[in-house]
């Protein structure tokens, strides 16, 4: 899922509607309990052999750019309309994204 960090140094998911909740840090692949410790990836590439806690499908679209869905954690290959727009990275194989997260930009 995609992550940021929250004012109390938690992990929390991102949420492209919400501005507090858009600055993104990076991708946790396993979720975690509560005041559990994950390790978020920041840059690189990240696999999964399944997608579909992210996206809503088993595997991504080799080719797309992926962006912070209003869905809190989630990720979707069409740009959004309002909210915030938050490229998080590019698909580089059905279960390979490569993360090159870009700052937010405020859409009316």
């Amino acid at each position: 899922m995609v992550v940021y960090c929250s004012a109390g140094f938690q992990i929390m998911k991102a949420k492209a509607d919400d501005d507090a909740r858009a600055e993104v840090l990076g991708l946790v692949a396993t979720a975690a309990a509560l005041d559990a410790s994950v390790q978020v990836q920041t840059d690189g590439v990240i696999e999964l052999a399944d997608w579909t806690g992210v996206i809503g499908t088993t595997s991504l679209t080799a080719g797309a750019d992926y962006f912070v869905d209003t869905t809190a954690g989630q990720l979707t290959a069409t740009v959004p309309s309002s909210g915030n727009l938050v490229c998080i990275g590019r698909a580089i194989a059905p279960q390979k994204l490569e993360i090159s997260i870009q700052r937010p930009i405020k859409l009316s």
